[in-house]
């Protein structure tokens, strides 16, 4: 399925993650739009199979961003939305940028 069928009318992307995410043990390519985080994921060879989910960004409260790691810095992003948190993890750098998308949003979405 192509990533336009994922969008909304009038969503464009915003980010989108050059390599996987992590969230709980299953990777996903990670997609931010105006309005929404998007996690998708394919898998299987001969039988493949789609999987995605979306958090809505304006019910982003709180951000917060870890780096790990001597040789092979980890990133760690902690979301807080509509009272849960959700971690993220991946490469350090896609983190770091990743952080820096949603930061905006969540200073936008207080004001």
């Amino acid at each position: 399925m192509a990533l336009e069928n994922l969008l909304l009318p009038g969503e464009t992307v915003k980010y989108q993650s050059p390599g996987r995410v992590r969230l709980g043990s299953q990777k996903y390519q990670l997609i931010t739009t105006g309005k929404r985080l998007i996690l998708y994921r394919r898998q299987g060879i001969f039988f493949k199979t789609e999987e995605f989910k979306a958090d809505g960004i304006p019910e982003i409260q709180a951000i917060s961003y870890k780096e790990e790691g001597a040789l092979s810095r980890m990133g760690t992003l902690k979301i807080k939305a509509q009272g849960r948190y959700t971690t993220y993890t991946g490469r350090a750098a896609t983190m770091k940028t990743l952080y820096d998308e949603l930061q905006q949003y969540s200073i936008h979405a207080k004001d």
